[in-house]
């Protein structure tokens, strides 16, 4: 009797069926270490973003004046706030110079904004200020004040407005230090909340 060499059909069905699935796994294995990958990968971009417009925010805050004596023309609500600061330049050789400028935040559209007048046109009142959208993607801002505490227990307690309604001394003066709450949408629609404590030290 011939023996014949070679594969039958149902033996080369088996290996065809065997390799697919072994490729199905690694192109899976693939995707997912891919995917897994590119949500690090917009996490890391999400909060390297909110630390920069954080710092940004804390640099010129901690850089605040007083306008007048009988006005510091600091002006904060639960989702915006405006304030002179001094503002710091560098040149083409790297010296540095400062003005002075009125800046403003807010949310428009979901992007956090930052308006701002410099120098003479600071202190132009009702002047139109430019402003640029520098972090999209944001679902909430969140503002309140420190005001000095008038129970003996507490150095400062938070208020939402600055200054209060009524309160002429705090319009006079500066918050003790300023608290923001940043919510950030992400690619996959989770929200992730960023906190910022700034104290000021203007006086």
């Amino acid at each position: 009797m011939n023996k014949k060499n070679g594969f039958t059909f149902i033996e080369l069905m088996i290996v065809s069926v065997i390799f697919s699935l072994l490729i199905l796994s690694i192109y899976s294995a693939f995707r997912t270490g891919l995917s897994s990958h590119e949500k690090i990968d917009a996490a890391a971009n999400l909060y390297q973003k909110a630390r920069l417009s954080l710092s940004l925010i804390e640099a010129e805050i901690k850089n605040v004046f007083v306008y007048a004596k009988l006005d510091s023309k600091f002006i904060g609500s639960s989702g915006s706030m405006e304030f002179f600061s001094i503002l710091d330049a560098y040149d083409k050789e790297g010296k540095i110079s400062s003005n002075i400028g009125h800046i403003r935040y807010e949310i428009l559209d979901n992007s956090l904004t930052r308006k701002e007048s410099e120098g003479i046109l600071a202190l132009k009142a009702g002047l139109k200020e430019e402003g640029e959208s520098f972090l999209s993607g944001v679902e909430e801002l969140s503002l309140q004040f420190a005001a000095p505490s008038i129970v003996s227990a507490r150095l400062y307690e938070w208020q939402d407005l600055w200054p209060k309604d009524g309160d002429v001394d705090q319009k006079k003066q500066l918050p003790v230090a300023v608290k923001i709450k940043l919510v950030l949408k992400q690619k996959d629609n989770s929200l992730v909340e960023f906190n910022k404590t700034i104290p000021l030290y203007a006086k």
